[in-house]
């Protein structure tokens, strides 16, 4: 939540210069306030018993995480290993149906679609999601998103056996399928985050907040295992690996639906008082809620008072152009580092790199554990040593490996093995930087540098703002690849730290 003085048409005073030093120096505004709680009284509104982890309340946050970042970070990495596998079934087709062989551009560019467009399903999900939470409910908007999930895995799944003879059905199906399993991560990214904070207890939703970021990246793992040639990887069941996102939507499908509706929703959007008091008491594990429902009522008229805006008058409203810059820098700078590049060629890099084919593909598996190493320690560090701080520390490891990542290429071309494992090191390091603090910050930034009128649209536009950039980088990241080779990973984090150094200065 920003400076309130951030709506009106003055110019900058004191406070928001504090604010903004308060910032720069690695504390957001939640943080600072949280500081000024310990030595202010206790608001008699807020719940005065601490949160605790009952049963509902875990068995809905783990349906949720399992569930639908899940489906988000499979579908992300399920592409990469088995990579050279459908290309070559790709080839296979078009060389029975057109008599001819396929040319390796042409490859390249439908391979390139095939990959890119699970963005332009993310930007339609993600546009939509918050019209559909509202309609039907966070809960049931998370369970029909699971039939969207299962029709594109069931897509992906059979464009293999349908599309057999036919290269154009092949590639229309695989594209279609990705977009399918695109709009699932869209409403995804959207309402699950909000489920999990609404069913949370106040003081826990900062850390159950997080697990988001963490269930993304341990499907991205498990996807990358599975890739390997010795399990799902192969000639024989590449279809059955895309066809696994199926897996953590049937089991959102069968767990979510005996959890309780958010308590939020059913008070504030539904007006049903008597359906949120049961939701709280199952989930806070006790028969007396009446300081929950208080503090709800409270914080929707809070939130009512302040004027709601819309994407275009934050666009036009000149007092919120530098946190709008900020965040929007931060959601470029993001994709332009080329971690999503990595997450979906990585294998074609580590190719280039002089790696064989097994080795990219248990390369590849080690870019996630890099990421899933590094991110479990900062869920924790966040708000202990502040955004900033870990900013500079990842954003300067990723730039420093990138260097090495360069260096150890072309050292690779003398002949020594040394010099490729060592390159192969300084990749994981990159991966792992990222999660300490590119990855996760610029979302949690955009949520900290606007208040709560003009925070929707900013998360909205932040959103579409991120997914346009991963459909760019998605389509354009091999033909660059091929002009600027081994300074390909160094030009993208050159470019993350410029535009992040940047927007923090």
């Amino acid at each position: 939540m920003s400076d309130p003085k951030i709506n009106e048409q003055t110019p900058k005073d004191d406070t928001e210069t504090q604010e903004n030093e308060r910032f720069l120096n690695g504390k957001s505004e939640f943080e600072h306030d949280s500081e000024l709680e310990k030595t202010l009284p206790a608001d008699p509104d807020k719940p005065s018993q601490p949160g605790k982890m009952t049963f509902w309340l875990s068995l809905a946050v783990m349906a949720t995480v399992l569930g639908s970042p899940a489906q988000f970070g499979y579908n992300m990495g399920v592409i990469n290993a088995p990579e050279s596998t459908i290309r070559a079934f790709y080839k296979r087709v078009y060389l029975a149906d057109a008599g001819k062989e396929l040319l390796d551009s042409d490859l390249n560019f439908i391979w390139s679609a095939t990959v890119s467009v699970y963005a332009v399903g993310g930007m339609i999900g993600s546009a939509s999601a918050g019209f559909f939470a509202n309609l039907l409910g966070r809960k049931k908007a998370l369970l029909c998103n699971n039939a969207i999930a299962v029709l594109g895995g069931v897509i992906m799944f059979s464009a293999r056996y349908v599309g057999d003879s036919s290269y154009s059905l092949l590639a229309t199906l695989m594209i279609i399928g990705r977009i399918v399993v695109g709009v699932n991560a869209g409403v995804n990214t959207i309402v699950a985050p909000m489920y999990v904070s609404e069913i949370a207890p106040l003081d826990l939703r900062g850390n159950l907040g997080t697990l988001f970021q963490f269930g993304v990246v341990l499907a991205l793992f498990f996807a990358q295992i599975l890739g390997l040639p010795m399990l799902l990887g192969n000639e024989t069941y590449w279809n059955y690996l895309l066809g696994l996102t199926v897996v953590p939507a049937m089991f959102q499908l069968v767990v979510l639906t005996i959890c309780p509706e958010s308590p939020r929703f059913e008070l504030i959007n539904k007006n049903n008082k008597d359906a949120a008091i049961a939701g709280l008491k199952k989930l806070r594990g006790r028969s007396d809620v009446t300081e929950d429902i208080s503090f709800l009522e409270k914080e929707h008229k809070m939130e009512s008072a302040e004027k709601k805006f819309t994407v275009m008058e934050l666009l036009t409203d000149f007092t919120l152009r530098e946190p709008l810059v900020i965040a929007l820098t931060l959601q470029v700078a993001q994709q332009l580092s080329g971690i999503n590049a990595v997450n979906f060629y990585s294998t074609t890099i580590f190719k280039q790199a002089e790696l064989s084919e097994q080795s990219s593909r248990f390369a590849t598996v080690g870019t996630g554990g890099s990421q899933l190493l590094m991110i479990m320690p900062t869920i924790f560090l966040m708000d202990r040593v502040g955004r900033r701080t870990l900013m500079l520390f990842g954003t300067g490891g990723m730039c420093v490996c990138s260097g090495l990542v360069v260096l150890f290429t072309l050292l690779t071309k003398t002949g020594s093995s040394i010099f490729m494992w060592l390159n192969l090191a300084s990749v994981f390091g990159i991966m792992g930087s990222f999660s300490v603090a590119p990855g996760p910050v610029p979302w949690l930034i955009t949520a900290e540098l606007f208040s709560q009128g003009p925070r929707a649209a900013a998360m909205s536009l932040a959103g579409a703002t991120n997914w346009i950039m991963t459909f760019l980088v998605g389509l354009a990241f091999e033909s660059v690849l091929h002009v600027l080779g081994d300074y390909t990973l160094f030009w993208c984090s050159w470019c993350w730290t410029t535009s992040s150094g940047c927007s923090s200065s």
